[in-house]
């Protein structure tokens, strides 16, 4: 995992610190890197939702990607969607180059397929994470 750039230079860990490198960062006064990218894994449901509402007035925010298996019919301001399947799909073109990712995929149905359920809930959280 890396952490986030500092006033005193990026944390570089893993594969992301060439592009760590490349990019510019702003800096609040009090020293923080202001967010320019979200990226939701699992925006549609009702905690992403909420979040996508809380992100459309955060002025850090310039864009946020939500990723969901069904893409909703609402909209949201700064927010682009991609249908993705967490069990199955390429994440890391959907995840390169955002400052912050927020993993909120999940399943509870169907409830009686206990293989169909892990295949998301735990197998899905590792290719996220």
């Amino acid at each position: 995992m890396w952490s986030a750039p500092t006033p005193a230079g990026p944390v570089k860990t893993g594969r992301r610190k060439q592009e760590l490198d490349r990019r510019s960062f702003q800096i609040s006064d009090r020293g923080h890197v202001v967010v320019v990218r979200v990226v939701i894994v699992g925006a549609s449901g009702n905690i992403g939702t909420s979040l996508l509402d809380a992100l459309a007035n955060e002025n850090r925010v310039d864009s946020v990607l939500g990723l969901a298996r069904r893409l909703p019919e609402s909209s949201y301001p700064k927010t682009e969607w991609a249908s993705t399947d967490v069990r199955t799909d390429d994440l890391e073109a959907h995840v390169r180059g955002a400052e912050v990712v927020v993993h909120l995929a999940w399943a509870i149905q169907p409830s009686h397929d206990a293989a169909v359920l892990r295949s998301t809930n735990v197998e899905g959280s590792r290719r996220v994470l």
